[in-house]
């Protein structure tokens, strides 16, 4: 049974079918796609239109925890980078210096 490991300790079990903490991001652009394409092919079915529609989606993972989100990696689907909030890490006691990240390039 494939797993993942949050940095809390949290373990994800991959294989549960529907998972509480399992999400999928799909770019706009392929769900507008997708709907151009139904609209071309009606008699495509419902299992067809999800296999279309999944095409380069991410799985995004979310901690029930410490709720960092884990986002796949586009190139490694067994690769996941993970992100946790400026408000926890503030929680935490990591100063996030907004200049700081200004001046390298960061957006305002």
């Amino acid at each position: 049974m494939p797993t993942f490991g949050c940095g809390c300790g949290h373990v994800f079990r991959l294989s549960d079918i529907p998972s509480l903490n399992e999400y999928r991001a799909i770019k706009d652009e392929r769900l507008v796609e997708a709907s151009n394409f139904q609209v071309d092919h009606p008699e495509m079915s419902a299992d067809e239109m999800y296999d279309y529609i999944m095409v380069n989606n991410r799985t995004i993972l979310l901690c029930p925890i410490c709720s960092r989100i884990h986002i796949e990696d586009l190139d490694d689907h067994n690769i996941f980078h993970p992100y946790i909030s400026e408000e926890l890490l503030y929680k935490h006691g990591v100063k996030y210096d907004y200049d700081l990240h200004l001046k390298d390039g960061g957006v305002e």
